[in-house]
């Protein structure tokens, strides 16, 4: 597994670095962020250097992620990003699917509505090896100098956990929450055996680093 560079955002004056790990509810902080920071910056990819990213390196500051459970943070990839989408369109999503599928219409079209057997060709695909939606999260955040790992099963208390953290903490939003997991643990039910046990092995590194175990055990 390559490691690619992580989406981050940060703030010089309130001294933070958020790497951002896709489907740990990102826009809900996101919106948080630009509404309350002058100076806020968000970085993809995609994005050239910016001329304050320096700066905030080289000042004392806070440096937080957000993980999520792998079996649960797949569903809700495959539920935003692949299931229903059209293989025919001319769209990032319909792109995912053709990568994903190498090309086989037919094997595209199953996979949209087939999470089980999205799992089982994810794997060999792209995306797994360069999507930020469906890579590993240690892939993303390896090298990285973390003060707080935050989990997405505690929401709540983690955005407010970190609001204090970046001198937020007086401002009491109401926490948005975009783009909501459709999963709720409605994941369990869409899980067999044989579909956790590939999850765990793909995310084997996401598993023992963060301590997630498995619905199945």
């Amino acid at each position: 597994m390559r490691n690619r560079s992580c989406p981050l955002s940060f703030s010089c004056n309130h001294s933070f670095v958020w790497y951002r790990v896709a489907k740990t509810g990102t826009r809900s902080i996101n919106q948080i962020f630009e509404e309350e920071i002058d100076d806020y910056v968000y970085l993809t990819r995609f994005s050239a250097r910016h001329p304050q990213e320096r700066k905030v390196f080289n000042i004392e500051h806070f440096a937080f992620t957000i993980v999520r459970n792998p079996w649960s943070r797949s569903w809700s990839a495959w539920n935003n990003k692949i299931k229903g989408c059209d293989p025919n369109a001319d769209n990032v999503g319909a792109r995912r699917v053709m990568s994903l599928a190498r090309g086989d219409l037919g094997l595209a079209r199953s996979v949209t509505e087939s999470y089980p057997l999205f799992v089982q060709h994810l794997g060999a695909s792209r995306l797994f090896q360069g999507d930020v939606h469906f890579m590993p999260q240690t892939s993303l955040l390896d090298g990285r100098r973390l003060d707080h790992i935050g989990r997405f099963e505690r929401y709540a208390a983690e955005v407010e956990h970190i609001l204090g953290r970046v001198g937020l903490a007086d401002c009491e939003p109401k926490i948005p929450h975009i783009n909501i997991s459709l999963d709720g643990g409605a994941f369990l039910n869409n899980l067999d055996n044989e579909t956790a046990r590939i999850l765990r092995d793909l995310y084997r590194h996401d598993v023992e680093r963060f301590n997630y175990r498995s619905p199945f055990g």
